[in-house]
């Protein structure tokens, strides 16, 4: 968290800062990738945006997020964007894959993510409403707690 904290103090107001964390996203280095999204999480909940550019750069590299921890911190990203049909769409078809995850919390994430996708966009909001009702089966209580608090 300190590396991180100064990464963000010194880079912050940089005017490339976000396109530099979206570009690091998907870096193949897990540290990298989970460093990249934390801060680009960080950037997003201080009510801050991401341009044109980032945003297609960080959707462009969602298949590259193989570590769990980077992938979290995209799902809780997701609630905090400013996305075209298109951009939301392909962030639909990704979160559908993250529903499966192993993990629970990113499960619980997931489908926190792919409800704020369906109340925002029409096109998305029978996928949203599946998702809620696949969640209600989940296993992990975790996941059927997160489900009713959507509803």
């Amino acid at each position: 968290m300190t590396v991180l904290s100064e990464a963000r103090a010194a880079f912050a107001s940089e005017a490339d800062y976000p396109q530099w964390l979206a570009e690091l996203a998907g870096d193949v280095d897990w540290r990298v990738s989970s460093g990249s999204t934390w801060l680009l999480l960080d950037h997003l909940k201080q009510g801050k945006s991401l341009s044109a550019a980032p945003l297609q750069k960080l959707v462009d590299s969602l298949d590259d997020l193989s570590h769990w921890s980077a992938q979290l911190h995209v799902c809780q990203s997701i609630r905090h964007l400013e996305l075209g049909a298109a951009e939301a769409s392909h962030l639909a078809d990704w979160l559908a894959t993250m529903l499966k995850h192993k993990r629970p919390f990113i499960r619980a994430w997931a489908l926190d993510a792919m409800v704020s996708l369906g109340t925002r966009f029409d096109s998305l909001s029978g996928r949203a409403a599946a998702a809620l009702d696949a969640a209600d089966k989940d296993e992990a209580p975790s996941v059927r707690a997160r489900a009713r608090n959507l509803r």
